[in-house]
């Protein structure tokens, strides 16, 4: 279920594109790289979107993953120790603090 499901091949090509070779995610070669998505649901909006998910809508927010490093967009306060950032930031893959991880979609 989800976008990784939504996202599948509907022509004759599945084939073609499984037996593709698999790219190293943390090292790329011969200038290729690797871009992510990950997907997450918004703190608080879970039952939601486990609910709403199946009508494809849902509250999310998203980030890109390349080299390494999750970029985002937004406002984050979530340390009050420090100041808030606003716009694009950089956080751990996956770890992104204003939402729930729900999936990832290679891109």
């Amino acid at each position: 279920h989800g976008a990784a499901a939504r996202n599948q091949y509907s022509s004759g090509r599945v084939s073609e594109v499984a037996n593709r070779p698999k790219l190293n995610l943390l090292r790329p070669s011969h200038g290729v790289t690797q871009a992510i998505l990950h997907i997450y649901d918004l703190k608080g909006t879970e039952s939601t979107n486990d609910t709403t998910l199946g009508l494809g809508m849902g509250i999310f927010h998203a980030g890109v993953e390349v080299f390494g490093v999750e970029w985002s967009y937004g406002f984050l306060d979530v340390d009050p120790e420090d100041r808030p950032v606003s716009g694009v930031y950089p956080v751990r893959p996956r770890k992104c603090p204003i939402g729930t991880f729900r999936e990832s979609v290679h891109l």
